[in-house]
């Protein structure tokens, strides 16, 4: 069964890694935007590795889960880079636009500083 799409509440800004997507079909966008952060997953997992984050990828890298601690508890994010979905703690209606890895990492970052000091 298919998630029901939801509009996503904010976005990250482009992305320098994915700009020359931009203007070609979706389809073609959504498998390249995939190619491209699978390529960098290594970067993903040092930065998790370095921050006590857990990383699992499924469904051939479509789906990222990150889970890891914070100082007001923790933090669970689930990442689609096809899509530039990122949504945490189960949020759907709350989505991020998130193109890559980078701002993938930032969001990550800016979630576990916003726990820690509103959380």
């Amino acid at each position: 069964m298919r998630r029901e799409r939801l509009p996503d509440s904010r976005t990250l800004g482009g992305s320098a890694l994915t700009a020359h997507l931009k203007n070609l079909p979706s389809l073609y966008r959504h498998a390249e935007r995939l190619k491209i952060n699978l390529g960098h997953e290594k970067d993903v997992r040092d930065w998790c590795r370095a921050n006590r984050f857990t990383l699992a990828i499924r469904s051939s890298g479509k789906h990222w889960k990150l889970a890891g601690p914070t100082v007001g508890g923790f933090l669970f994010a689930e990442w689609w880079p096809a899509n530039a979905k990122l949504v945490f703690n189960g949020r759907d209606d709350e989505g991020i636009h998130c193109h890559d890895y980078q701002q993938l990492i930032k969001a990550l970052e800016e979630g576990v500083r916003w726990r820690r000091d509103y959380g």
